[in-house]
């Protein structure tokens, strides 16, 4: 039933009856890139060089760190309410997969690339795509592998099924 639009125009949007009615996030006005759920009430917006977390259901959010010591995000993933895993930019170019283990508040860059798509599968496991290299980490994205190519560039990854959120 609880449910957040993100606009192109900061009017980030949250639902508590199933889309029925919908009313503004107090005090948001961050246009989010990417919104990253890991229960019903913890969320993670992310915005240019800012990364925000709800632990709410979304009716508030946290600025947890911005610029410049927050990557620019192009895509993220999240385990839970403190390890997560952003591609993106941080530092006039220094590009690649940037990991947090406390919910955002700071960032320590595991690997080096143009990685804008990040899926968390399971356990220790997690996804990416770094231009046409298909990538794995075994170890929570301490450390990253090639494990294919891909036809086309900065590919999307989905996870199909029951993720358990």
């Amino acid at each position: 039933m609880n449910g957040v639009a993100l606009s192109s125009d900061n009017q980030n949007l949250r639902t508590i009856d199933g889309g029925l009615t919908w009313t503004p996030i107090a005090g948001l006005t961050a246009q989010f890139r990417e919104m990253e759920w890991v229960s019903p009430t913890i969320g993670f917006g992310g915005c240019g060089g800012a990364l925000f977390k709800t632990v709410n259901g979304g009716a508030s959010f946290q600025l947890k760190s911005g610029d410049p010591t927050c990557p620019v995000i192009w895509g993220m993933a999240f385990k839970d309410g403190n390890i997560g895993i952003v591609g993106g930019s941080i530092q006039f170019g220094a590009n690649g997969m940037f990991k947090t283990t406390n919910g955002g508040a700071t960032w320590t860059r595991k690997y080096t690339g143009d990685c804008n798509t990040i899926l968390y599968m399971s356990g220790t496991e997690w996804l990416s795509v770094d231009r046409k290299t298909m990538l794995r980490s075994t170890n929570d994205g301490e450390t990253w592998f090639p494990i294919g190519t891909i036809d086309s560039g900065f590919g999307q990854l989905v996870k199909v099924g029951n993720s358990g959120r």
